[in-house]
């Protein structure tokens, strides 16, 4: 969604709230290849 998040190393996780609805995620390797994925976030009651 155009902002930054952060890195990680090894293992690959990280925790975000999200508002519901539709977000984009964007990563990017050491070496500049780059993948980006659209998905739905549905808020649990």
């Amino acid at each position: 969604d155009d902002n930054y998040k952060g890195c990680s190393k090894e293992i690959h996780e990280m925790a975000l709230s999200l508002d519901k609805g539709w977000h984009e995620l964007e990563v990017i390797d050491e070496a500049g290849n780059r993948n980006r994925v659209k998905f739905y976030a549905n808020l649990r009651e």
